[in-house]
């Protein structure tokens, strides 16, 4: 039978590694995360900007993502 010493302790080991693989688990997404906004980026406003080579670009990609944000609110999104 073991003591209540060695079962704190064997709790805390184990919370400790939790604690790491749950911080590792979510700073690999939050990462993940940033690099497809990266690559999102350089996609939008470097390749197709050299793409398309319109002076209107710029307007086109806002009036765009203004109207994707509002379709996602009007659907997906909370009236309050």
């Amino acid at each position: 039978m073991s003591s209540p010493t060695t079962k704190a302790t064997q709790f805390k080991i184990i919370f400790v590694l939790y604690s790491l693989l749950l911080g590792l688990l979510i700073g690999g997404i939050a990462a993940a995360f940033l690099a497809l906004i990266n690559f999102s980026t350089h996609l939008i406003w470097q390749v197709g900007y050299s793409h398309f080579n319109q002076p209107f670009y710029p307007l086109l990609v806002g009036l765009f993502g203004g109207l994707l944000v509002g379709l996602m609110r009007r659907y997906w999104g909370t009236l309050s």
